[in-house]
């Protein structure tokens, strides 16, 4: 492709010429299409609601093609009027309450998903996809629960795996309870959310906008931010600023 140009400098002179454009196609491989659920661990606990998460956002699904059952003898038919997306549809709430059909009568309930039933904006197919749950006493569980004592209007205070780092169950309120937890090694922080946009803000270097502050409970005596529970375990982790 060739393309001309011209310029005219201050004294009027004009400099005309002609230069060569080209393109190369891109190399970049294309983004594999992938499902996961929320939860994502296998136990199946009172409040789990199941989600599906796309890696990419959907386009379409085949509702024949999702197949739930409770230890393979009751089929689970998804009521669609329930789904819920979120606004990038790459989060698909089914609306089913997994502690509603899990029991200690019929402890694992089933997923599969059968290759092409979700298709993604990309025109991209979803592989087969299988994922179990098992009902949980909630003996075999753990709590923590917790005050914040601060003057901040509006807070998120999240709990975090000590490992993963990642975000496993958050709440707005001051006197909070995260039950039914796995044993494991967890943390608890709070995010004053100064302009109440209930997520973390990093802040910009450009525009000069500064990151929210995040406070976490920190162990005194043994000089950690992590919190170990075990099973039938109750620890508290109270935060203050």
């Amino acid at each position: 492709l060739s393309l001309i140009y011209q310029a005219t400098d201050s004294l009027n002179h004009t400099l005309q010429d002609t230069v060569s454009l080209y393109f190369t196609q891109s190399k970049i491989d294309k983004t594999d299409f992938t499902i996961t659920t929320e939860p994502n661990i296998p136990q199946a606990l009172p409040g789990d609601t199941l989600i599906f998460k796309f890696s990419k956002p959907l386009l379409s699904y085949n509702l024949d093609s999702i197949q739930i059952s409770l230890d393979s003898i009751q089929t689970i038919t998804p009521d669609e009027t329930r789904f819920r997306f979120n606004n990038y549809r790459t989060e698909l709430n089914t609306g089913i309450a997994l502690s509603e059909y899990v029991s200690r009568q019929k402890p694992t309930l089933s997923i599969i998903t059968a290759e092409g039933a979700f298709v993604a904006a990309d025109q991209d197919s979803s592989e087969q996809f299988e994922k179990k749950f098992n009902f949980t006493e909630a003996e075999e569980t753990a709590v923590i629960v917790g005050n914040i004592s601060t003057t901040a209007p509006n807070i998120i205070v999240q709990l975090i795996s000590a490992s993963s780092k990642k975000v496993i169950k958050e709440t707005t309120e001051r006197q909070f309870r995260f039950s039914y937890l796995p044993a494991g090694r967890y943390m608890v922080r709070v995010i004053n959310d100064t302009n109440d946009n209930g997520k973390l803000d990093i802040g910009n270097i450009l525009t000069g906008e500064v990151p929210e502050d995040v406070h976490y409970y920190f162990d005194t005596y043994y000089k950690t931010k992590v919190i170990e529970v075990r099973k039938n375990w109750e620890a508290t982790a109270n935060i203050s600023f």
